[in-house]
């Protein structure tokens, strides 16, 4: 588990490392739906990147899960998009990733 900022805002990731990387496989974002969280894909996140060789990221969007909850901020896309971004570029941190959402998480 991990949170990093994003324009003050803690937000909250799951990580699941696989046991035998491969070299150069490009990780997997998983973004949930709305009214969901990151905690739905804990039970296959881990087998996921074992079958990829690569780290598989979970993310809480603002408003759902562990992540903040502020009430002053107009949630939908345009934020998640953004926050996804902020994930991708701060934290995963690899040059090519693959995402992978239901329902809004498919942004």
């Amino acid at each position: 588990e991990g949170e990093h900022d994003v324009d003050g805002f803690r937000c909250h990731y799951n990580v699941a490392e696989p046991a035998s990387p491969v070299p150069g496989a490009a990780p997997l974002v998983l973004v949930h739906g709305f009214g969901f969280s990151s905690a739905n894909f804990k039970k296959n996140q881990k087998a996921i990147a074992e079958a990829m060789g690569a780290p598989v990221y979970a993310v809480d969007l603002m408003g759902f899960g562990k992540s903040d909850k502020p009430t002053d901020i107009a949630y939908g896309e345009p934020l998640w998009s953004w926050q996804v971004q902020e994930l991708v570029q701060e934290v995963v941190k690899a040059p090519k990733v693959f995402l992978a959402g239901h329902s809004v998480g498919g942004l």
